[in-house]
This record gives C-alpha cells, sequence and structure tokens, in this order.
C-alpha cells in the first residue's frame, strides 16, 4: 500500500507454505523475503496496472559451499542483498545470485541492518555503504561492500553486563547503535568507540525473575 494515499500498489504469493523471516527494502521498487528454503527478489508492477501482481525471481545459490539454506535475517549493501544464515555465515547476493560469503557469527544472524554510504557521524575513513550483523554469540560486526569485517563488539564482556546476551534486533543512527537483547534489554552504543555503552532499558528475564507485585 502507497503510505501518502492507502492504495494498493501491488500484491503477490511467497509460495505455499512459505515461512517468511525476513523483509528487506532497496529503494522504492526493490525488496527481498527470505526464509527456510526460500529467497527471492522483488519488483513493483508497473504502475499504470495499480493492484497488478509483483514480479519476483527466485534467489539462486550459485556457490557450493554455502550449506545452510535458512536465511534469518537480511538486508542491503548498497543495491546487494546481504543474508544471514541461521549457522552464523552471511551470504551477499549480486542480482539473484550468491556471489560471496563467510562466517559472521557462531549460531544464527539473528538482526542485521544497512548503513548508507551518506550517513553522517561516522569515521571518515570508512567510506561507502556498510552492514550491521547481529547474533545468538552477542557479537555485532560491521562489514564493507567486499564483506571486510570493518568494527566489532562484544556485548559478552560489556559493562554494564548483559543477563542474556543473545541479540535479537540491531538498528544504526548516525553514529549511535541500538540494539535488543533475549533479556528484554536495550542497548546503545557508539559506532565511535565501545567503551561508550548504555543500557537504557532493563527487563525481567527468566522464570525466577517474573514480576511478583507492584507498588505506587
Amino acid at each position: 500500500h502507497s503510505v501518502s494515499t492507502g492504495a494498493l500498489l501491488g500484491k503477490s504469493k511467497a509460495g505455499q507454505g512459505v515461512e517468511v523471516f525476513t523483509l528487506s527494502v532497496c529503494g522504492d521498487e526493490l525488496f527481498m523475503t527470505g526464509g527456510k528454503n526460500h529467497v527471492k527478489f522483488w519488483s513493483l508492477p508497473n504502475p499504470k496496472s495499480p493492484g497488478g501482481e509483483f514480479s519476483s525471481k527466485c534467489g539462486i545459490y550459485s556457490i557450493a559451499e554455502i550449506r545452510s539454506k535458512t536465511i534469518v535475517s537480511s538486508a542491503f549493501l548498497g543495491t546487494d542483498a546481504v543474508t544471514g544464515m541461521s549457522d552464523g555465515m552471511i551470504v551477499l547476493w549480486k542480482d539473484r545470485y550468491t556471489t560471496k560469503h563467510c562466517r559472521a557469527h557462531y549460531g544464527p544472524v539473528t538482526a542485521m541492518n544497512s548503513i548508507d554510504g551518506d550517513t553522517g557521524g561516522i569515521d571518515t575513513k570508512e567510506q561507502g555503504p556498510r552492514v550491521v550483523t547481529a547474533g545468538d554469540d552477542g557479537f555485532v560486526h560491521t562489514w564493507d561492500i567486499q564483506l571486510h569485517k570493518m568494527w566489532t563488539l562484544d556485548l559478552n564482556s560489556t559493562t554494564p553486563k548483559s543477563v542474556n546476551p543473545q541479540i535479537q534486533a540491531v538498528v544504526v543512527r548516525e553514529n549511535r547503535l541500538v540494539l535488543g537483547t533475549k533479556a528484554s534489554e536495550i542497548y546503545e552504543v557508539s559506532l565511535l568507540n565501545n567503551n561508550d555503552t548504555y543500557r537504557i532499558v532493563q527487563g525481567h528475564f527468566s522464570t525466577r525473575e517474573e514480576v511478583a507485585g507492584l507498588a505506587i
């Protein structure tokens, strides 16, 4: 649907019985979906045919060494998609073909986010678009367009210490990174200084820490 008018722009089905675990958008006309044994690249229908079907192409795993075909997160690195796999690998796609892959995390790559090449406030030595990955292992990394690792944060050893550093969500705004953990925590971290870390939300986690009572 159009954000401004609410008009239906197009529709389509991902497939029969398909579980879609992630969806990422590139610009105004392209997006991709991923899941278990599922990856498709979609484009909007012709504007002259409102309500038409989205056109899509299935992704092709052209690298034989990629074992896991379950995509759990995704983002765009410029105009190329990057997918986070259930086995901790990240995969770079050109059009709909895999071009590179590398190990990013030990455990599923649970969250990803794009950093535009013109994002202000970040070290000017890092040029071009980047992507942020986060995983069940409690690590956060940034990668350049060649999948070279640029920056790392280990939430297992930060202060204040996380109750459970398995990361579930991540987003970047200028030079600040915000992430959510499995323990109902929200951390804010500077991409310029790993020691500049704040826990801005702390929740209740595990069966022994339920809320038993409240008073005003």
